[in-house]
């Protein structure tokens, strides 16, 4: 993962039992090679699957910021 380079966004549940946090989440974004300013890490509440809600409310500012805002 080291050669990825591109902001990146995850978004990971705050109760995924599947990823947690501590375990998956944080050592995904620490093996991208990508600088930490251009990593985010998003957990809203609920678990694997993220309500499509929270996904955009992450989605759209991150967009915005890399592509530039929708006119």
């Amino acid at each position: 993962m080291p050669h990825i380079k591109l902001p990146t966004l995850l978004i990971n549940g705050l109760f995924d039992g599947g990823c947690p946090k501590e375990t998956c989440a944080e050592l995904h974004l620490e093996l991208l090679g990508t600088p930490g300013e251009h990593k985010m890490l998003v957990q809203p509440e609920g678990g694997h699957v993220v309500r499509p809600d929270d996904v955009m409310k992450a989605m759209i500012p991150f967009l915005d910021e890399y592509l530039g805002p929708v006119s």
